[in-house]
Parts: structure tokens; C-alpha cells; sequence
């Protein structure tokens, strides 16, 4: 269905749609390039899913619109802080013992962390992001993975003060981030139940077999920017 919308739709158009996002984002051109396609993509489709030729706006699921959207902001989150983090990493630690020999701590650790109803270890809190870190350094040619989800999880966690006290691993990324980034805007409980926000209410919906209406979907297009930014 997307490929139908989009097939037709000629330069001039795309630029047209293009300029509505650089309207929208206060910062795009520091986006990603294919940030900067996912967006105007998802404007296409919201605006062609709205013409009459299409069954009444109330029927149609607008899930495709938000799925762009939520890959745009998910990319952003993936190449600008956590794969940089994993290049950072491996750039002082490049060989599997140097990893290993790092993550002893929090691999072994008997600590256990009371999250929301449950307590975690520090090996389940850092599973992920120390899996994709050894395995980059095993295979050179191994790209880096984390879902939205996946990388709200762990932001989460660096607002856990007893969390970066006893894992080694998380507090090596929260100084990363404090080097980086205006950790203020990025770590704090306001900005990331943002987050929490688009991933519950918009994101997974859209790639669930739920319906999303015009409704949802222009409340996501109008909630993504500021986040964004």
C-alpha cells in the first residue's frame, strides 16, 4: 500500500513535502539522510491517505504515517548516541579479553536493582547493550542493532543513581553521554516519558495489528517534533 501512494509522486511533490518538514523541524539539516526520507515520506502518506479516492478517513488505518515517523526519531537515537557509544567503546577496548576483562563487574555482579515490580541484576540491565558491543568487536563488519524500545530501556537506567553505582558498563556510557550531549535535556524523567509516550501510544499500535486513525496519526505528527528537536 505505501509503495502505491508513493509511486507517482514526482519530484516537484517531494520537494513540496520536503519544505513542509523543514517547517516543522527546527533542526533539520542536522538530521540524519535518512532521517530526512523517512519524514517527508510519512507526510506523503498522510496526505494521500486522505483523498477521496480512499474509503472514508474513519476507516482507513493510518499506521504506515506513524511508522515513519517513529523510524525517523529511532534512527536519530540509533546512529548519533548508541552506535557512537559502541564505536567509542571499542576504540579503548578492541579485543574480546579487553571487553571481557571491562565487563567482569557487571557480569558477576550480586546486586540487584528493584525495577518498577521486579528486581533486575546488573547483567540484565546491561544484556543488550554489552551483547551488541561484544559482538561488534568479534565480527568488524557487524552494524550495531537496538530497537526504540531497546534504547529507552537503557536511558532509563542511567537515571538510576544505583544503577551507575554498581554497573561499570552504564556508567562508562553515562560519561560518554555527558561528553557528547547536553545531558540535562537528554536524561531527564520529563523528556524520556516522552518517549514513553511516543513508544505506547503511537509506535507500537502502528506495528501491532491495531488500528491507527487520523486522529492518532496527526497527534503523532504534531507530538515528533519537539522531540526531535
Amino acid at each position: 500500500m505505501e509503495e502505491e501512494l508513493i509511486k507517482d509522486i514526482s519530484d516537484k511533490e517531494y520537494k513540496s513535502f520536503e519544505d513542509i518538514c523543514r517547517r516543522n523541524y527546527d533542526y533539520w539539516e542536522e538530521y540524519d539522510v535518512l532521517t530526512r526520507k523517512f519524514l517527508p515520506v510519512s507526510e506523503i502518506l498522510f496526505s494521500n491517505l486522505q483523498k477521496t479516492s480512499f474509503k472514508e478517513n474513519d476507516t482507513i488505518d493510518y499506521s504506515p504515517v506513524v511508522i515513519e515517523l517513529c523510524r525517523a526519531i529511532e534512527n536519530e537515537f540509533l546512529l548519533k548516541i548508541f552506535r557512537k557509544y559502541v564505536k567509542d567503546f571499542i576504540s579503548r577496548y578492541s579485543s574480546i579479553d579487553d571487553f571481557n576483562e571491562f565487563y567482569a563487574e557487571d557480569k558477576l555482579s550480586k546486586v540487584r536493582i528493584q525495577i518498577g515490580e521486579y528486581q533486575k541484576s546488573i547483567r540484565e540491565l546491561t544484556r543488550s547493550i554489552a551483547g551488541e558491543i561484544r559482538t561488534n568487536i568479534m565480527y568488524a563488519d557487524y552494524i550495531p542493532r537496538f530497537t526504540l524500545g531497546d534504547m529507552k530501556f537503557i536511558l532509563d537506567k542511567l537515571l538510576i543513581p544505583e544503577v551507575i553505582k554498581n554497573s561499570k558498563l552504564l556508567r562508562d556510557f553515562k560519561n560518554f553521554i555527558s561528553q557528547y550531549f547536553i545531558e540535562e535535556q537528554l536524561l531527564n524523567m520529563d523528556y524520556l516519558s516522552k518517549i514513553s509516550k511516543l513508544i505506547t501510544d503511537y509506535r507500537n499500535p502502528a506495528a501491532h495489528p491495531e488500528f491507527v486513525s487520523f486522529d492518532k496519526a496527526k497527534e503523532c505528527k504534531e507530538f515528533l517534533p519537539e522531540q526531535m528537536d
